[in-house]
């Protein structure tokens, strides 16, 4: 299982898990966050055992930080399998898919995504993953400018990728306003594993134009240059 965080600056984290919320004796190698990935980074847990609700938190400088969260793993063939009955170690689970989870309070249920209340209130206890299909977010705070992100950050130069890439700042900024203000759906990621695809708004929306000799336009040339 992966566990992907957040630091205030770069550096180093790790991850206490366990099956019993007050007693997380588990502790995962560090994961590393770093500037090019606006101080996120990933760390992995191990030694899992199959279909167990584990509860993980994340320390950061010999301290636990940001909310507590769960997950489900998933079974496996190993542990369900039975000469007589179940030779080929089959079993059942259940994940739930979704997308678009739009927050503009024009185009659905605004910031509170209800969708995502509903969703921890009935199935994040029963479902094993979530299959996020694309559209996770929606263009916000895309022209967030790259001089401001490196003054938040303190540092002198920018990392090469946003030196490449200044507009990817914005898409950062968009991703972090999202989970701060999606109450529900930052509970949500905290307790059910998911998958990511990606669609025309993780870059703009509805870019089209694929292939087309000679065209000229943003949305185009923004999705040729993003994927």
């Amino acid at each position: 299982m992966a566990v992907w965080a957040r630091t205030s600056d770069p550096g180093e984290f790790s991850v206490h898990y366990g099956v019993d919320a007050d007693q997380m004796n588990q502790i995962s190698q560090p994961g590393k966050t770093t500037l090019d990935h606006d101080n996120t980074g990933v760390a992995w847990l191990e030694n899992l055992k199959s279909d167990t609700r584990y509860h993980y938190q994340v320390w950061v400088n010999g301290r636990p930080h940001g909310w507590p969260g769960s997950f489900r793993t998933l079974p496996s063939a190993g542990d369900t399998r039975n000469a007589e009955y179940n030779p080929d170690g089959l079993f059942n689970f259940r994940f739930q898919i979704g997308s678009c989870a739009n927050q503009n309070p024009l185009h659905g249920g605004g910031h509170r995504e209800t969708t995502y209340e509903h969703l921890n209130r009935d199935w994040a206890d029963k479902v094993h993953f979530h299959i996020m299909n694309g559209d996770w977010l929606y263009e916000e705070l895309r022209d967030y400018p790259p001089e401001a992100w490196r003054l938040t950050q303190g540092i002198k130069e920018y990392p090469p990728v946003v030196q490449v890439m200044p507009t990817i700042v914005g898409v950062w900024e968009n991703y972090k306003l999202y989970l701060d203000r999606g109450i529900d759906l930052a509970k949500w990621h905290r307790h059910v594993p998911s998958y990511f695809t990606f669609d025309d708004h993780e870059l703009v929306n509805d870019i089209w134009g694929s292939s087309e000799a000679g065209k000229r336009h943003r949305r185009t040339v923004f999705r040729d240059i993003g994927t």
